[in-house]
C-alpha cells in the first residue's frame, strides 16, 4: 500500500519521516512518534485524529509537561518567518485551506489578502498577527468566529495544533 503512494521499501518508521508533514495520514497513522503526533513542538500542524495522529497522543504526560514547560513569548512577524516551525505550519495550513476552499476558489483572495491572495504567504507575513488577522476576516466573510489560536481555522473541517503553542 505505501509502495502504491510513492513511499518506496519502508522498513522502520523512521523512512516514513519525509512523507509526515504532507497531506498524506498514512505516515502519521503507522508511526506517531516519529512523524511528532505527541510533540507539542514539532513541526507538524496537522496532528488531529482526522489527520492520522491518535488522539492518545496529546494525552500524555510528557506531551503535558511540554506545553506547561513553553515561554509565554512571542516572536515578531519577520523572526516567525524565518522559523522552521512556522514555516511548516504556514505551508501545512494553508495546503488544508486550499483543499478545503476548493469548491470556493473566488473567496480565496479576500481571505488571505494579507499574503496577496496566497495563504502561505499571508502566515509568513503576519507571523502571529494571522491569529487576528484570521478571526476578523471569517467572521466578516462567513458570519463564523474560528479561533486558530484553539486550533479552529473552519470547525470540523479545518482542525490544527493550537497556534497558542506558537503565538
Amino acid at each position: 500500500a505505501m509502495a502504491a503512494q510513492g513511499v518506496p521499501n519502508v522498513t522502520r518508521c523512521k523512512d516514513l519521516l519525509p512523507f509526515c508533514v504532507n497531506q498524506m495520514n498514512l505516515a502519521r497513522i503507522a508511526c506517531p512518534v516519529t512523524c511528532g503526533c505527541d510533540n507539542p513542538t514539532s513541526n507538524l500542524a496537522l496532528s488531529q485524529s482526522m489527520d492520522g495522529c491518535p488522539s492518545a497522543c496529546a494525552s500524555t504526560d510528557w506531551h503535558q509537561s511540554t506545553l506547561r514547560a513553553l515561554p509565554c513569548t512571542e516572536k515578531s512577524a519577520s523572526q516567525m518567518r524565518q522559523d522552521p516551525v512556522w514555516k511548516a505550519y504556514a505551508s501545512q495550513i494553508s495546503a488544508r485551506i486550499y483543499r478545503v476552499m476548493d469548491r470556493y476558489k473566488l473567496l480565496l483572495p479576500e481571505l488571505c489578502s494579507a499574503g496577496g491572495g496566497d495563504c502561505e504567504e499571508m502566515f509568513l507575513a503576519l507571523g502571529c498577527g494571522v491569529v487576528p488577522y484570521y478571526k476578523e476576516t471569517v467572521l466578516k466573510m462567513s458570519g463564523n468566529l474560528y479561533d486558530p489560536c484553539e486550533g479552529n481555522f473552519m470547525g470540523e473541517a479545518l482542525m490544527t495544533r493550537p497556534l497558542s503553542i506558537l503565538c
